[in-house]
């Protein structure tokens, strides 16, 4: 075997690092990478050679931009939308969601501003019944009560995440919803309202989100947790109105909000979860200076005496 000189290590770093390894990647796992990617970058990414020019328009989109680009970055893209994320709804959402690239979306996140909070998505939501993964929704509620619209009956059967943010809803209607989603795992409420009674039903759901920081008219006063054996985790943050009626025996994590917990409630909300492993307390360092004051004068009092 014959001396490697220095000079030829150096040519031979050289070349390696001038080579693209990536490229030589099989297409579907190079548009797996493009999909990862956010909109703009992964667009950006046909500049590096000519291998890439086409990945793009033909890879998975994740599409997370803003309203106004949605129409165009459509018109260009040849492949299909596995998730959808806008902030902002478009006169013609209706149509944007009859697009054939989005006939097998997974990941859909809506938010508008500029509408009722109880508004409804458009029909062509419907499509995506059977397809949807993860779902989040703020200031419209995703489908109607009544279970359905035009002869449509709501199942979501692959849906795993679901937020509703800002959102007004009826007590019936988000039960109807959640009682249509079997494989539902993670649940968020945050800021939403117009129930008092939360019921949950839901033999898959590991992870309940309850997240409120303004005053409503209709609030939420009732936990009842019926059959959810597999429930680990609880984050409670701001409804200190609200009443645990169910003893939570799988919830091994609890998270609380101590802003507006009493110390006596809190003890009689930490008794519905006798099997808890980890619990984490939020509060702000007026509420800690103040417990660390109860505490230092109990202290005082007990020698004192």
């Amino acid at each position: 075997m014959g001396v490697v000189t220095r000079a030829q290590a150096k040519r031979t770093r050289l070349l390696l690092s001038s080579l693209d390894l990536i490229s030589l990647l099989p297409d579907d796992i190079l548009g797996s990478i493009v999909y990862l990617l956010p909109t703009k970058e992964g667009a950006r990414t046909h500049i590096l050679s000519s291998r890439w020019r086409h990945i793009w328009r033909s890879a998975p989109l994740n599409l997370d931009t803003h309203v106004s680009l949605v129409s165009h970055i459509l018109s260009i893209h040849k492949g299909p939308v596995r998730r959808f994320r806008v902030l902002g709804f478009l006169d013609s959402l209706d149509a944007v969601l009859r697009s054939p690239a989005l006939d097998s979306l997974e990941e859909l996140f809506l938010w508008q501003n500029c509408r009722p909070p109880g508004t409804l998505l458009p029909p062509s939501a419907f499509r995506f019944l059977f397809t949807l993964r993860f779902a989040e929704f703020g200031s419209c509620f995703p489908f109607p009560g009544d279970g359905g619209a035009a002869g449509h009956v709501v199942h979501l059967p692959n849906l795993q995440h679901l937020k509703l943010q800002s959102v007004s809803v009826s007590e019936d209607a988000l039960h109807a919803l959640l009682d249509s989603c079997p494989a539902l795992n993670s649940l968020i409420l945050e800021d939403s309202y117009g129930f008092r009674r939360l019921r949950i039903r839901s033999p898959s759901l590991r992870f309940l989100g309850l997240y409120c920081g303004a005053a409503y008219v209709v609030k939420l006063e009732d936990v009842i947790v019926e059959n959810a054996p597999r429930l680990e985790r609880l984050i409670q943050s701001g409804l200190h109105a609200a009443r645990v009626v169910s003893v939570f025996r799988s919830v091994k994590v609890l998270g609380l909000s101590a802003y507006t917990l009493s110390q006596h409630v809190t003890i009689n909300f930490m008794k519905c979860f006798p099997c808890l492993e980890n619990l984490h307390i939020e509060v702000t360092f007026f509420i800690l200076l103040c417990l660390l004051l109860t505490i230092y004068i109990k202290h005082l009092n007990h020698h004192s005496s």
